[in-house]
């Protein structure tokens, strides 16, 4: 982002009211790529692990998009090259 000049955005689950015309970070500090579930059954963690991993941030992308991607018209433009008008898989 900084390299194309563009603004860093605060890492936080959103509120309703909170601004998404900027973008909206999903990342959570520590996250894991791998479901919690794998290091527990493996036995790789002495200790409970919060399953914030890639793909519970994925599922939060995929609850909220229908709410970015519905917007008005006027931010269609912005939207044509966003995951909004693309099938997303994983």
């Amino acid at each position: 982002a900084e390299q194309f000049g563009l603004p860093l955005l605060r890492a936080s689950l959103l509120n309703r009211s909170d601004n998404v015309s900027r973008g909206i970070n999903f990342a959570v500090g520590g996250a894991t790529a791998i479901d919690v579930d794998f290091y527990e059954r493996s036995k790789l963690v002495q200790f409970k692990l919060i399953n914030n991993s890639l793909n519970v941030q994925l599922d939060w992308f995929e609850e909220l998009r229908p709410t970015i991607c519905n917007k008005t018209v006027g931010m269609w433009h912005a939207l044509q090259s966003s995951h909004c008008t693309l099938p997303v898989t994983y």
